[in-house]
């Protein structure tokens, strides 16, 4: 599946909203992309040690339970729409392979 940069922002957004996250599904906050997608850019932002628990289900669902340190400090670069629209205007530059890359970006400013 492609990476899709405002997928990972707003599940970082949503979980340090919240806190803990279940079932996709019931947050229309992410209604714009199809649980699959969802499913896969949270466990991308896992593999990447963006949260502090992560499990995944059988089924397809999965459940969130805060954002770790490393997650606050990407979030805190990201939070901004201002902010986002320059890293986003960066990334149409280069091409991104992992969530890690794009982090491993974000944080050393190489999208600003």
């Amino acid at each position: 599946m492609k990476l899709n940069p405002d997928c990972i922002r707003d599940i970082l957004l949503l979980t340090e909203e919240r806190e803990s996250i279940m079932s996709p599904n019931n947050y229309p906050e992410l209604n714009k992309y199809s649980r699959e997608e969802i499913s896969y850019h949270a466990k991308q932002c896992n593999n990447a040690e963006l949260f502090e628990r992560y499990r995944q289900y059988v089924d397809g669902g999965f459940s969130i339970v805060d954002l770790s340190a490393k997650g606050h400090e990407v979030l805190a670069k990201i939070r901004s729409d201002n902010a986002w629209s320059k890293i986003k205007s960066g990334l149409r530059s280069v091409v991104i392979s992992s969530v890690t890359s794009l982090i491993d970006g974000i944080l050393s400013g190489m999208f600003n």
